[in-house]
């Protein structure tokens, strides 16, 4: 006759693997649901830069004729990019996926390829879909300053629909973000980016209203 203590132990065992292969379960189809948001964005970008290419073709007095068309691809990038964010914040919080690593590397390049489309969109087209903040962070080095001046620009983001926060590592070798510190002497953390000024330590939200249109 099996011992109640064995039968006891087979349960605790099933009952173990059986919430481990549920945890799993929920933490793939979280991994799932980030990669095909990056695939969608990594497609729009794709999309972007051959409709920047095919302007490039066209005479100076032609280029503004595709505006619209890189108006509405724009709109299109923003909104992905910002349902993107939300997703890895709220899971990097909650700690619902164990690696989120490789994710923000590539959300990283992608919002900086995002900037500069919008850049080039209001340089041809003088269209300005958003006003850019760029905040440089240290990542993996530990920065209250850094974490208070991000509670501030999210506040402030939240509050104005024109307004978009471009959150790049300082101390990332990634050849964008090299080239973006160096362009605006970024030499300390936080430091935010405004109207192509280099604003170094925290920010207040007074600070930003003078200097940043708010349109709720």
């Amino acid at each position: 006759m099996v011992s109640v203590f064995i039968k006891a132990a087979i349960i605790v065992v099933v009952v173990f693997l059986a919430n481990v292969l549920i945890v799993k379960s929920i933490e793939d189809q979280r991994e799932f649901d980030i990669q095909s948001k990056l695939n969608e964005i990594e497609k729009d970008s794709q999309v972007s830069r051959l409709l920047l290419l095919y302007m490039q073709t066209l005479e100076e007095d032609q280029k503004k004729s595709i505006c619209p068309a890189l108006d509405k691809q724009a709109s299109d990038q923003i909104l992905k990019a910002n349902r993107l964010a939300y997703s890895i914040d709220q899971y990097r919080e909650a700690n619902l996926i164990q690696n989120l690593q490789q994710a923000r590397e590539k959300y990283i390049l992608q919002d900086a390829e995002l900037w500069l489309y919008l850049k080039q969109l209001e340089k041809v087209c003088g269209i300005q879909k958003v006003i850019p903040i760029l905040y440089f962070y240290p990542e993996k080095t530990a920065c209250l300053e850094c974490q208070a001046q991000a509670e501030i620009l999210n506040s402030y983001r939240d509050q104005c629909r024109n307004v978009r926060v471009f959150a790049f590592p300082a101390n990332r070798e990634f050849g964008i973000i090299q080239v973006l510190t160096a362009r605006y002497n970024v030499t300390k953390t936080p430091s935010l980016v405004i109207k192509d000024i280099t604003y170094e330590g925290i920010i207040p939200k007074s600070t930003l209203e003078e200097h940043v249109e708010c349109e709720k």
